[in-house]
């Protein structure tokens, strides 16, 4: 769509269906229109920089990732959903300490981040604390249970207890 709120409505969709390619044509050709927009909900240069993230984290680009976090912390410093990616580049590189803290951070700014604690969930379990996996998940579903990854969540869930 020509409109850049309906484009970035649209790749927020496409993001939820973890269609991570097309969500990335769109927030990518969104990034210069977005630079100059503020006070939008989704159609800012922060919102559409943490989306443009999101969908390169999908793709395991994470060296476009982190440079997409910057410029988001950039246009809007100290939130918790930056935090919460940061943790999810940190996860994907195999840095669990790293993407602990962050999460741990992200928690701490904002309890009710729902994905905070469902990224903090799948590290705790991978560095084999599955009680605070557990924990971290069910407070997830608690807070997002019609969430793309609440299906998941409970199959962890179901699988550790």
């Amino acid at each position: 769509p020509g409109n850049l709120e309906a484009s970035c409505y649209l790749g927020q969709a496409l993001l939820m269906q973890e269609k991570f390619d097309e969500a990335l044509g769109i927030f990518a050709g969104a990034r210069e229109k977005a630079a100059v927009k503020s006070g939008s909900p989704v159609a800012d240069a922060y919102h559409v920089n943490l989306s443009l993230a999101r969908a390169q984290l999908g793709l395991k680009r994470n060296e476009e990732a982190w440079k997409s976090l910057e410029d988001a912390e950039r246009a809007q410093p100290g939130t918790a959903d930056v935090l919460v990616f940061r943790g999810v580049y940190h996860m994907q590189k195999q840095d669990l300490k790293k993407a602990a803290r962050e999460l741990e951070k992200a928690m701490d700014m904002d309890e009710q981040n729902a994905y905070a604690h469902y990224y903090a969930g799948l590290v705790y379990l991978r560095q084999g604390h599955p009680a605070k996996a557990v924990d971290m998940l069910k407070m997830f579903l608690q807070m997002a249970p019609q969430a793309p990854e609440a299906f998941r969540a409970q199959t962890l869930i179901t699988g550790l207890c």
